[in-house]
């Protein structure tokens, strides 16, 4: 039976083929030129402190995305310009974050190098930095951020309360880490908007938000920090601490001498008049001590008087009996 031993050999390696080429083909995937991007601010000024978040995304020629890959940012036209990396490793979407700001004011081509697979894309993205002074007001307060209600697998919505005027737009930024935003929206809603449903989230991971209102070219300050997560159902509102307050209680028509009582929470404190007493001078009584002190002297002088004649008299009586 010759045939069955290649038989055996013919489905061991189709079976190997079968597991592992996968593998080799997906080891093998490098970025494609076409399928890859890179987003950013088209103008940024050239004061040295404005910074732009730039997205890269790499893909493979099917539109798959290229994960793990260890990503360089390049700006080789322009010496002023500082670039900083927020994420040099794709995610699970294929993207590296990166933020840029200049001193010079010009327009910049940028090269991407994916150092993984040794590929480098170059003029795949284009920044311009501007001299123009920004001379608009700030906003006449910050906005609110009142609720984050997941909206499907991928999508959470975000409510707020709107900032005072001067505002043009309001600006989203979000991550997946508190105080650290790596994903934006530079216009999520014009002058009165009040709600925005933030796409393409990850499901099963909690995101952090924070919006800051925007006039002309001015930024307001960031609004608090919300958080949800994509395909959770429960809404997150956050609770406002509340100013405790004092009720005074009056007294009513029945009641004398009553005291208001003051309720602070849980505390209850009584306050009561306490006045001196003294004793209560009688002026009868003053007058009965003087008539009692009257008769005791009276007393006292017939006694002295009765006393007297009692000596006299047995004095006399002992004189007679001698003589």
């Amino acid at each position: 039976m010759p045939y069955k031993g290649n038989f055996v050999i013919i489905f061991c390696l189709f079976l190997f083929s079968f597991i592992f080429f996968p593998f080799f083909i997906y080891a093998s995937n490098v970025p494609d030129r076409s399928h890859s991007s890179l987003s950013v601010s088209s103008f940024v000024p050239a004061d040295g402190q404005t910074t732009a978040i730039i997205t890269v995304t790499l893909q493979d020629s099917s539109g798959n995305p290229i994960v793990g890959n260890l990503v360089a940012l390049e700006d080789s036209s322009n010496s002023g310009a500082t670039i900083t990396t927020i994420s040099g490793t794709t995610d699970g979407s294929g993207h590296a974050l990166f933020s840029i700001k200049s001193t010079k004011s010009q327009t910049d081509n940028l090269n991407v190098t994916d150092k993984t697979s040794n590929v480098t894309f170059y003029n795949l993205g284009q920044i311009t930095f501007t001299s123009s002074g920004c001379y608009d007001s700030a906003p006449g307060s910050t906005p609110r951020l009142t609720s984050a209600t997941s909206n499907g697998q991928t999508q959470i919505t975000l409510t707020w309360t709107p900032a005072a005027n001067p505002v043009t737009r309001y600006l989203l930024s979000y991550g997946l880490t508190s105080g650290q935003y790596i994903y934006g929206n530079p216009n999520v809603g014009e002058q009165g908007a009040s709600s925005y449903t933030v796409g393409s989230l990850s499901p099963g991971k909690r995101y952090y938000f924070a919006i800051q209102a925007v006039n002309g070219c001015t930024s307001g300050s960031f609004s608090n920090e919300i958080s949800a997560t994509a395909g959770e159902t429960f809404t997150y509102t956050p609770t406002l601490t509340q100013t405790p307050t004092i009720e005074i209680t009056s007294p009513t028509k029945s009641q004398d001498n009553v005291t208001p009582t003051s309720t602070l929470k849980d505390i209850s404190i009584q306050l009561q008049d306490i006045q001196p007493t003294s004793p209560p001078i009688s002026t009868q009584a003053s007058a009965a001590d003087n008539s009692t002190s009257k008769i005791l002297l009276f007393i006292s002088i017939g006694v002295v008087i009765i006393g007297s004649i009692g000596n006299f008299l047995y004095w006399r009586h002992m004189k007679n009996s001698l003589l």
